[in-house]
């Protein structure tokens, strides 16, 4: 599986998750596939609401 590349919008820092990884990203960030790899991840998001919300994606 590829990895994920994550960049902070707000301050700049950049982080490389492989799989396996999990990671909390505060709003305002870019994440882009590295590599010709099938990667598939979950993003799990609270916005205040008693529901959470979860959405896969695909390369």
């Amino acid at each position: 599986m590829g990895s994920l590349h994550v960049v902070s919008e707000d301050e700049g820092s950049e982080i490389t998750l492989n799989p396996g990884i999990g990671h909390t990203f505060e709003p305002n960030f870019e994440a882009w596939v590295l590599g010709d790899e099938e990667d598939i991840f979950s993003e799990f998001n609270n916005e205040g609401n008693d529901d959470k919300v979860w959405k896969n994606h695909r390369k």
